[in-house]
């Protein structure tokens, strides 16, 4: 673990007037605390270039984004890649940035990982493998801290894009009408409450079902409730489901693609009409697979 930095940034407007928090007022080369830092940024991708150069320290800005910004506007603006700005501010996705709330800038490219996460998002970046240790930093908002290792240089993986941009999973089914969400619910079946560990698509029977994303088969089966189901091994320790199928068109161990046709759906097992369960799980939990569906 290498040094602790500290950095006081406390997210309140009467605090912007202190001057250990450099704020940004505008996103151009009208301000000079904006200049400083694409000076400062220059000097990080230069460094990141050659063996004879070195970063600037670390420093962070603030910068209250206003209604026209976005997380991608202001990256390209600050010539920041928009994974190191998501993560220092612990945003899940790009639409969590909020206009008018303070944001923090850093002067150098790179991933702020959690020591602590909080969110699925966090806990993977955490256990991604990373091409350097990271050094402590210590970010102060308010009367809280949030200590992050800080990996200079480093992005998100092509999986971690995907979970951040929010379009991990295709749907598999074309035209589905959600019938039951993921939670508690009333069964349609036996009229009692009973938790629902997948959503319900609803669509005509001998529908063709396609993988939500590219995998490994895993298992196919018969279930007394699913009925005739399938089980899809994916990157990053995600499995999906699929349930209620009037046919298997693959096999166990097959590798399938977005466009392979894995099956059809019917009404094997117990359901009142024709539809697919769908079930998203990442390790042994089963989680909401609207939360991972492109839309």
């Amino acid at each position: 673990m290498g040094r602790v930095f500290l950095l006081s940034c406390i997210l309140t407007l009467p605090s912007l007037a202190q001057p250990w928090y450099p704020l940004i007022r505008d996103l151009s080369s009208s301000d000079p605390l904006f200049k400083q830092l694409l000076a400062d940024v220059a000097s990080s991708h230069l460094a990141a270039s050659r063996t004879d150069a070195d970063p600037p320290p670390l420093l962070l800005y603030l910068y209250v984004p206003s209604p026209s910004d976005t997380l991608m506007t202001i990256a390209a603006a600050a010539n920041i890649p928009y994974d190191a700005i998501a993560t220092l501010n612990r945003l899940q996705h790009p639409d969590d940035l909020i206009p008018g709330t303070p944001l923090l800038l850093p002067n150098q490219p790179g991933l702020f990982v959690p020591t602590e996460p909080r969110t699925d998002f966090e806990q993977y970046l955490a256990v991604s493998a990373r091409s350097s240790e990271g050094r402590e930093v210590v970010v102060h908002t308010g009367e809280a801290s949030t200590r992050f290792l800080f990996h200079p240089g480093e992005g998100f993986t092509p999986l971690e894009r995907l979970l951040f941009l929010n379009v991990f999973f295709q749907m598999p089914v074309k035209g589905a009408r959600i019938t039951s969400t993921f939670g508690h619910r009333i069964s349609p079946i036996t009229g009692k409450t009973s938790f629902h560990y997948g959503i319900d698509l609803a669509v005509p029977e001998g529908t063709p079902v396609y993988p939500a994303r590219e995998g490994k088969v895993v298992a196919t089966g018969k279930d007394p409730v699913l009925g005739l189901y399938i089980i899809i091994a994916h990157a990053g320790g995600y499995k999906t489901l699929y349930g209620h199928l009037e046919e298997i068109t693959v096999a166990e161990g097959e590798e399938v693609v977005l466009s392979s046709v894995i099956g059809r759906v019917g009404t094997t097992g117990l359901t009142t009409g024709p539809h697919l369960h769908f079930g998203t799980q990442l390790g042994e939990r089963w989680k909401d697979p609207l939360q991972f569906l492109r839309r």
